[in-house]
């Protein structure tokens, strides 16, 4: 770096090591995910099949739906993550991009330590891990892709253009923050009303609640309606208040009875557990105006059906933990953590990513089921036919997506018509999700059956089916 001119003081070379060291461990266990054929459709097929037809002129189409990928979430923020793809389709660019993404949290996270709070280096390097090592920041890695993952460093930055009065920097995020999902006006609403109400900085609160209702309403009565296939994404999950949009909407204020029963509720209490576990240390009541900022994101999780909304494992989560990175950053700041010494508030990080981080998936879940049907899968997979349209389960499908059509195998294949595709893929080992037991049993005695069909691939419960060739 000194021969570049450039010159990093102690913090700089920590969070540079730090973001550097996160990165290559987020990109090698995403990527080993992968090669162990544990990706899936949802969302890594999803998205690396639309990026792929994007880059080769065609439309983002959802193959696995036949809908326009901004009909999910309004996530424009795929097209220019397409430009990748035009230099090469590669899946990897995601896995890279993921990686970048969450590890770059902590430049804003250092700078709010540093320039902000102030802190002492041993406290800016206790708020720097706090963000790197929360258990959300590794699990999400390890489930596909997500867009969602740009929200904490895209939050965090705007938050930092806040305290360091750049009023570009702040648009700049908040407009970077709407393109990677529609539901993020909400996330955006909510850090307009804690900078109102917590922090006095009327003006770019003004700002970010005009443009988070704006880019909600936008998104999913403007780009969603048109562009989906009729259905309002994740309203399901809020079915007990209405079947549409605006009727939940109506329902949170009409029926606050039904509204309380889903909210208390045990899995909500573990749910709230979970989340604020990791820093606990940093509660006081003098620094929780934060917290005002998660109200949006923290309810649409605990009224949800879907229990993936209420754990450390998925993407929901993501959008609250820069809210948290600052509550404790400014109890740090004002000296009301209730673990004072930086190895104590270490020690705390490190034990606690331990126990909510998937650290252990490796040896419990991709190391032992189906990994002795890797091999066989692979050469299944070689087999195929480069282009043509395939049927194959959701873990094989971000392996295949390189083409225009991929149907994935789910509860009902067995009556499917068979005849676009030019290859079927059954794995009899490893049970496929969105499936039930007789699925794929089924559809394998069906096509054993089937005239049109050859069996060209037969090795540790591994089958391909090929279409015969008409004479």
């Amino acid at each position: 770096m000194k021969r570049l001119g450039l010159t990093l003081d102690a913090d700089q070379r920590f969070v540079s090591g730090a973001i550097a060291l996160t990165t290559l461990l987020l990109f090698s266990y995403s990527s080993l995910r992968h090669f162990l054929l544990r990706s899936t459709a949802y969302d890594l097929g999803f998205f690396d099949s639309a990026l792929y037809r994007l880059s080769q002129g065609y439309s983002p189409l959802d193959t696995l739906h036949n809908t326009h990928i901004l009909g999910d979430h309004a996530a424009w923020i795929v097209y220019p993550i397409a430009l990748l793809y035009w230099l090469t389709p590669n899946v990897h660019w995601l896995f890279g991009l993921q990686a970048l993404g969450l590890a770059l949290g902590a430049v804003p996270v250092w700078w709010l330590a540093k320039h902000h709070y102030q802190l002492k280096s041993a406290y800016v390097r206790v708020l720097v891990l706090a963000y790197l090592l929360y258990p959300v920041v590794f699990n999400i890695n390890l489930f596909d892709f997500h867009t969602d993952v740009f929200a904490p460093v895209l939050l965090l930055s705007a938050i930092a253009a806040v305290y360091g009065q750049c009023l570009w920097g702040f648009l700049l995020a908040l407009v970077l923050l709407c393109g990677c999902k529609g539901v993020f006006g909400l996330t955006i609403v909510g850090l307009g009303a804690w900078l109102c109400l917590g922090e006095r900085r009327y003006r770019y609160g003004a700002i970010a609640l005009i443009i988070g209702i704006a880019w909600f309403l936008i998104a999913n009565y403007g780009i969603v309606a048109a562009l989906s296939d009729g259905t309002e994404k994740g309203i399901g999950r809020y079915a007990f208040l209405g079947e549409s949009l605006t009727e939940v909407a109506l329902n949170l204020v009409l029926k606050p009875n039904v509204v309380l029963q889903q909210l208390l509720t045990l899995a909500n209490l573990k749910y709230l557990l979970l989340l604020f576990i990791p820093v606990a240390w940093g509660f006081s009541p003098r620094v929780l105006s934060p917290l005002i900022g998660v109200i949006p994101n923290l309810v649409l999780n605990l009224l949800a059906s879907d229990a993936t909304q209420k754990d450390l494992n998925f993407q929901y989560s993501l959008p609250i933990l820069p809210f948290l990175i600052v509550m404790v950053g400014m109890a740090l700041q004002q000296q009301v953590t209730w673990l004072r010494r930086p190895r104590w508030l270490i020690s705390w990080l490190v034990v606690v990513f331990l126990v909510l981080g998937k650290v252990e998936y490796f040896a419990l879940r991709y190391f032992d089921e189906g990994f002795n049907t890797i091999a066989a899968s692979r050469e299944a997979i070689a087999l195929m036919h480069p282009t043509a349209p395939v049927l194959v389960p959701s873990r094989i499908v971000p392996q295949v997506t390189h083409r225009l059509k991929v149907q994935m195998i789910v509860t009902g294949a067995e009556n499917l018509d068979l005849a676009p595709y030019h290859n079927v893929f059954l794995d009899t080992e490893v049970p496929a999700i969105h499936t039930q037991p007789e699925t794929i049993p089924n559809l394998l005695n069906r096509l054993k059956n089937e005239p049109d069909f050859n069996l060209v691939f037969n090795r540790d419960n591994v089958f391909l089916f090929e279409k015969r060739v008409q004479e």
